[in-house]
């Protein structure tokens, strides 16, 4: 088979085509052949030598594709040939904590990612794609829509009535646009060109902050709920806060975690180093206002 490695951080340059021998599906494994793969930020990170954790030169890059089974191997009993899959993001954490594992299993950075024509995966780091999907779309879901997915629907799930901040046009975002729509939700968008708030509006954003005409823009944002928060269960971007009051809630908002990240901010919350004044949720219950939770997850995303 041919696959692509990157034998070196150097440049492009550095993602070279090797012709190696075909993998074949060990016991509970699946042989995948690779259809279609998309692109992550941190594809391009691991690639510039700016991811900030571990990364393995020589090693296949990109961890999202979709693909067709081809081949399995014994006890396989989840799928069949002609299966069509998408690879999971995190292989071999099926819920609860973090898999001591979560590193190593890491695809394209210290695991081998899917820029092949075949790989071979346990049965249960595959999921079913559906007909209704192309290789292409389903190879986009796996990072940045699952991430989007998760946000909205987690522990206080966005509904219909509820307000979203999504901030710039990256896929995470776009998804979290699309997804928030489709439960019913009101989404405000931020961007930085005319030409991609057109796209926003078009996907069904209903207001369009451009942040490079207005600095002040988390005010507009308040302005744009009439004083509310926008809500929504997502990584706050790192950096300067949004404009907003001390005294009124706090938008928010709907980014790509920056690599590194530790805390994650869930809705009606903000991390301790950049919130305004306020209480802590349940310190005191007859208190009226904006109340803050962070919860701290070290070393956060894993990915």
């Amino acid at each position: 088979m041919r696959a692509y490695r990157l034998d070196d951080f150097d440049s492009l340059d550095s993602l070279r085509l090797h012709q190696e021998p075909d993998p074949r599906p060990q016991r509970g494994e699946v042989l995948v052949q690779v259809r279609a793969v998309s692109l992550n930020f941190r594809d391009i990170a691991i690639l510039r030598g700016r991811y900030p954790r571990r990364s393995v030169p020589g090693l296949v890059p990109v961890s999202d594709a979709a693909g067709e089974v081809v081949a399995v191997g014994e006890d396989v009993h989840a799928f069949k040939v002609g299966d069509r899959v998408l690879g999971a993001f995190h292989p071999r954490w099926f819920g609860g904590q973090v898999p001591s594992t979560i590193l190593r299993d890491s695809y394209g950075a210290e695991n081998d990612g899917w820029l092949c024509e075949l790989k071979a995966v346990s049965q249960e780091a595959v999921v079913p794609l559906p007909d209704a999907l192309s290789f292409e779309e389903g190879a986009t879901l796996p990072c940045a829509g699952v991430t989007a997915w998760n946000a909205l629907s987690g522990a206080t799930p966005v509904r219909a009535g509820h307000t979203v901040l999504v901030q710039g046009s990256g896929g995470v975002s776009i998804f979290a646009l699309q997804l928030a729509c489709a439960v019913g939700a009101r989404v405000i968008a931020t961007t930085s060109s005319e030409a991609k708030a057109r796209t926003l509006r078009a996907l069904g954003a209903a207001e369009v902050v451009n942040y490079a005409d207005d600095p002040d823009w988390g005010r507009s944002v308040r302005a744009l709920t009439g004083g509310g928060a926008a809500s929504t269960g997502w990584w706050r971007s790192a950096g300067p806060a949004p404009s907003a009051s001390p005294s009124g809630p706090w938008p928010s908002v709907a980014k790509s975690p920056p690599s590194g990240s530790s805390a994650r901010t869930i809705p009606g919350s903000t991390s301790s180093s950049s919130r305004p004044a306020g209480r802590s949720c349940g310190t005191s219950p007859s208190a009226t206002g904006p109340c803050w939770k962070t919860l701290s997850v070290p070393s956060w995303p894993p990915g």
